[in-house]
C-alpha cells in the first residue's frame, strides 16, 4: 500500500504547487467563502482503527473475505480503495466496475481472468490494470508464514 500513498501524495503536491501558481496567495475572493464552504474544504484526518473491518458481501464473493475500506470517496473526486483478506478458497463473483479498477498485490499470490479470456496469475508487487466494463473475477491467498 505504500506504493498507493506515494502516488497520492506526489499527486497532492503537484496539484497543490499548480494551484497556487494559478492564484497566488489565498487571499482576495477566496477569503470572502462562506463558513460551509470552508467546512466543505477542510483536511480531514482519518485515524488508523477510525474505519471498521466489514466481511464482504456473500452476492459479491464466494467463500469469506475481509474488506478494509480505507479511502472513502470524498466527491467531487470518485476514487475509493479498499483492502481486501481473503480466506482460503474465497473470491471475488464475476463481476464489472464502469470505470475500471486498479489491484495492487500486497501479500500472497492469486488469480485474475476476464469473462473468456485465461487465466492469470498475480503475486506480491504486481499492479493490475481492469478495463471498464470489463467482466472479471479475482482471487488472492495468503503468503505463508
Amino acid at each position: 500500500m505504500k506504493l498507493f500513498a506515494t502516488t497520492v501524495m506526489v499527486f497532492s503536491l503537484f496539484a497543490s504547487e499548480a494551484a497556487f501558481a494559478q492564484t497566488g496567495d489565498p487571499s482576495g475572493s477566496d477569503a470572502l467563502q462562506t463558513k460551509a464552504s470552508q467546512d466543505a474544504q477542510r483536511i480531514k484526518v482519518t485515524r488508523s482503527g477510525e474505519h471498521a473491518l466489514t466481511k464482504a458481501p456473500a452476492e459479491h464473493f464466494t467463500g469469506s473475505a475481509t474488506i478494509n475500506r480505507f479511502l472513502t470517496e470524498n466527491p467531487p473526486s470518485r476514487m475509493s480503495g479498499a483492502s481486501v483478506a481473503f480466506e482460503p478458497g474465497a473470491r471475488t463473483a464475476w463481476h464489472r466496475h464502469p470505470l475500471g479498477q486498479t489491484l495492487i498485490v500486497t501479500a500472497g499470490t492469486g488469480w485474475v481472468q476476464q469473462w473468456g479470456g485465461p487465466l492469470q496469475e498475480i503475486r506480491q508487487g504486481d499492479i493490475v490494470w481492469i478495463p471498464p466494463e470489463t467482466k472479471h473475477w479475482t482471487a488472492l491467498r495468503r503468503a505463508r508464514a
